[in-house]
């Protein structure tokens, strides 16, 4: 009995050497096999056939073992269900522990999302969306990442994929707390996106955290600010591991109408009823991310010929408290200072000019 309580001692002493040498090249698999959390992916699946190989051969071919996929089929009308089926069998491993969920009609990405998330089983939650893809090492640097200070939100950097095969980095701040997050993604001042974070999977069950069924725009925006609000600890890592797609001219945030602006302000309005009792530090920055939407809308009312639209917003402009214009842009401010449609349009059009 002493020499089997000798030997645990001695291996466990070698192993913590092993973990904390800086000579050793291996640590972090080391790491992975002793926190070996299940790690849910869930990938909502629409109109994607021209991406949704690559995407899931980038899953499939994580570094990471333990890993639970749940792609939702939101009813969507071309082959890319098929085409996900066909690349399963090249996976044998993986295909056990894949699930396929199949919506009956298409629901959109809000109720997608929330019947993913009902269907986890893992300690931690990763989204990739079907028209992106990851980094091969990305779930397992992630992994390690959160157990270093056993943190609930892990955030990355990104690559955005531009047309013409121009690249570029979107950086990832580095939070100094859960609240310092919470602030920046309220404000929009970060990146609001579910995707390209580890996600304490509790965080969602717990506290009740879901999109609104039927509010697909903005609808990340719905959730992070509440996430990070419950998270205790959050951290990042300066490593570009997600591939965000800014060419797929199908995805919601390709386009823009009425109906998308209305939701994007009913996930506003949302989110000042969640945090209206939890302090003024909150409302304020959901105030100025109001002002930068509604900025933003009326140069795309002049951009679409929304005139109708246009009027609108600026009512809802002159409701608000005008401290909030001191964090735009002088471009942006300066629409709020022509009433007139037209002189707007104009304007938006020389501007565009000038841009270019």
């Amino acid at each position: 009995m002493r020499k089997k309580w000798l030997f645990a001692l001695n291996g466990g002493l070698e192993m913590m050497f092993l973990i904390f040498s800086p000579h050793h090249g291996s640590q972090s698999k080391i790491i992975c096999k002793l926190m070996n959390p299940l790690v849910s992916i869930g990938i909502p699946i629409y109109n994607v056939e021209s991406y949704i190989q690559r995407c899931a051969k980038s899953l499939f071919e994580q570094t990471y073992d333990n890993i639970e996929y749940i792609f939702v089929n939101d009813y969507t009308p071309d082959k890319s269900v098929n085409i996900l089926q066909d690349l399963l069998d090249e996976y044998p491993n993986r295909k056990k522990q894949t699930i396929i969920l199949h919506n009956t009609k298409n629901l959109g990405l809000s109720t997608t999302r929330n019947i993913a998330i009902d269907s986890m089983t893992g300690q931690f939650v990763m989204w990739v969306d079907s028209d992106d893809f990851i980094e091969p090492d990305m779930v397992e640097k992630l992994i390690i990442a959160q157990s270093s200070n056993d943190a609930d939100i892990v955030t990355c950097n990104v690559v955005v994929d531009m047309p013409k095969n121009v690249t570029r980095i979107m950086k990832s701040p580095v939070y100094n707390s859960a609240h310092d997050m919470t602030i920046q993604l309220l404000r929009m001042s970060v990146p609001v996106s579910v995707w390209a974070r580890l996600i304490r999977l509790n965080l969602y069950k717990s506290h009740h955290v879901k999109s609104i069924d039927g509010i697909n725009n903005a609808e990340d925006y719905q959730v992070m600010p509440r996430l990070a609000y419950y998270a205790k600890c959050v951290t990042n890592i300066p490593d570009a591991l997600y591939h965000y797609n800014c060419q797929n001219q199908a995805s919601y945030t390709a386009s823009y109408s009425v109906k998308q602006s209305e939701q994007v302000i009913s996930s506003v309005h949302f989110l000042e009823s969640f945090f209206k009792d939890k302090g003024r530090e909150y409302i304020d920055a959901l105030g100025y991310a109001k002002m930068q939407i509604l900025a933003r809308d009326l140069v795309k009312c002049c951009r679409f010929s929304l005139k109708a639209h246009y009027y609108r917003t600026l009512q809802i402009v002159k409701q608000m408290d005008p401290k909030y214009k001191r964090s735009l842009s002088i471009p942006f401010r300066l629409i709020f200072m022509m009433p007139e449609y037209y002189t707007a349009k104009i304007y938006v059009m020389l501007a565009s000019l000038f841009k270019k």
